[in-house]
C-alpha cells in the first residue's frame, strides 16, 4: 500500500468525528446520559447531568459576649474558635471555611464581633499578650478584607494566658488554648 494513501486516510479519520456525541444544554454529559437535560448554564451538576444543589449555610448559633445564645431563637449558642500553631498569629488556611460561614451568616444582621485572643501558657506573659493581640487583629483582618466585613463591626481584645479553656499540662490541652474566640455583639 502506498504510504501517502495511509497518511491521507489516517489524517481524514482523525480530522472527523467517529461518534458524535450530542450535549444540547453544555453541561458536559452526553445527552444520552443526561437525566437532566435542560439544565441552566453554569450550574454544576452530577454525573447523570442533573444539577448539585446548593445548600444555605447553617443559621448562625452563637454565643454573645454576655454568654446568652445568638439569636433568641436558639437553645444553645456555640463559641466559634479558630486555633492557632504554637507560637504563630497566621490564620490558618482552614479556617476561611469557618469565617466565610460567619460572614454569610451575620451579613443582614445588626450585629459586631468581639475577637478575643488566647495563649497557652509557654512564654512569658507580656509576650503572650502581645501573640493574642496579633492573633485577634489578624482574624479581624481576615474578617475585613477576605469576607468584607466592616472594620467598624470588629472589635479585638486579648488576654494572652489567663483564660485557658484546657490544661496547658499536655499538648492538646495546649493547642485548645492557643485560639481566638468570636463572640457576637448585639447592636
Amino acid at each position: 500500500m502506498n504510504p501517502w494513501l495511509c497518511v491521507g486516510v489516517l489524517a481524514g479519520l482523525l480530522s472527523s468525528p467517529l461518534h458524535a456525541v450530542s450535549d444540547k444544554d453544555g453541561d458536559g454529559v452526553p445527552d444520552f446520559k443526561d437525566a437532566c437535560p435542560g439544565t441552566p448554564v453554569g450550574n454544576t451538576v452530577e454525573a447523570n447531568g442533573c444539577s448539585i444543589p446548593v445548600s444555605a449555610p447553617a443559621p448562625v448559633c452563637l454565643m454573645t459576649s454576655q454568654m446568652n445564645p445568638y439569636p433568641s431563637s436558639c437553645h444553645q449558642g456555640e463559641i466559634l474558635s479558630i486555633y492557632f500553631d504554637f507560637g504563630s498569629a497566621f490564620v490558618p488556611f482552614e479556617a476561611a471555611a469557618k469565617l466565610a460561614w460567619l460572614a454569610k451568616s451575620i451579613e443582614t444582621d445588626h450585629v459586631s464581633l468581639l475577637l478575643q485572643g488566647h495563649t497557652d501558657d509557654i512564654g512569658t506573659e507580656a509576650a503572650n499578650y502581645r501573640l493574642s493581640a496579633e492573633r485577634a487583629d489578624n482574624v479581624a483582618a481576615s474578617l475585613a478584607m477576605d469576607f468584607a466585613i466592616p472594620k467598624a463591626r470588629i472589635t479585638t481584645a486579648s488576654f494572652g494566658e489567663s483564660m485557658p479553656v484546657a490544661p496547658n499540662n499536655t499538648e492538646i490541652g495546649r493547642q485548645q488554648n492557643r485560639r481566638v474566640d468570636i463572640l457576637i455583639l448585639v447592636e
